[in-house]
């Protein structure tokens, strides 16, 4: 009734809301609210990381090379490996971190997960293959800090977040020229993360070969010293850089930096 205050019919009869808005456009418009709603619920609640947070936490162990250059050389804790092609991320809880014989920093990672270890592995021909559950021995590509490189599972399902390490003092038997450039008190480093300190040298001894005493952080895998990818121990070719010098050779001696001993 004209002047009495009071709305007309919910719809009139050319089919809209009080006499306004099109019934049928009015649909169209609660369908598409519903849809984003929907979709807003389901990106808020999607976890980066794609593990079972149901689950109680495990820890991987995982070893790559970059460049000592690189700024993927400086990751560390509460840093993110993320698997390539996948986007499954991982947050690393420890690393140690050593050189190999090409001069390149070699990394050993703890990332922590729940559920499964998973992200694409490499297989027989060298294709990177769709994700599935990872385990010792696998190999796969990661992206860190901007760069990508190829990863080897090393060690799944442990039950600590931290890679155990130790000082171990061992003897290099290294080329003079190289025994000349070393200076005892010298630091290996990587990053701002010393690894270890040139205890002593002897610079002139049979053989042809000099003698370089070391301490170096080793990381212990079932109680034995891992040098990055390696065991350490009698025999062991590895590589360590200082300031001044890379230093490539034999160990001959374990426990001790003792280089006068014979």
């Amino acid at each position: 009734m004209a002047g009495s205050g009071r709305l007309g019919p919910v719809l009139d009869e050319d089919g809209s809301l009080f006499g306004i808005v099109n019934i049928v456009d009015a649909l169209v418009v609660v369908l598409l609210v519903t849809v984003v709603v929907a979709g807003v619920a389901l990106v808020i609640s999607e976890s980066p990381d794609r593990t079972d947070q149901s689950q109680p936490p495990r820890y991987a162990t995982v070893t790559y090379t970059v460049p000592i250059s690189s700024d993927a050389a400086s990751i560390d804790e509460s840093s993110t490996l993320t698997f390539a092609g996948s986007g499954s991320s991982y947050e690393v809880t420890t690393t140690t971190k050593g050189f190999t014989s090409d001069r390149e920093v070699q990394i050993v990672a703890r990332v922590r997960y729940r559920g499964n270890f998973s992200g694409p592995a490499i297989d027989e021909q060298g294709i990177l293959r769709g994700e599935r559950p990872l385990y010792g021995g696998d190999e796969s590509i990661v992206l860190t800090r901007g760069y990508r490189t190829p990863v080897t599972v090393m060690a799944v399902n442990q039950s600590t977040s931290s890679i155990q390490t130790r000082r171990i003092p061992l003897v290099l038997a290294v080329n003079e020229s190289v025994g000349r450039a070393v200076e005892t008190g010298d630091s290996v480093r990587v990053g701002s993360q010393t690894v270890g300190t040139v205890r002593a040298v002897a610079p002139e001894t049979e053989g042809s070969r000099a003698l370089v005493g070391l301490e170096l952080t080793a990381w212990l895998r079932d109680d034995t010293p891992w040098y990055t990818d390696r065991p350490l121990r009698v025999d062991t070719e590895l590589t360590v850089v200082t300031n001044d010098a890379v230093i490539t050779g034999r160990v001959t001696r374990i426990g001790t930096t003792n280089t006068t001993e014979r």
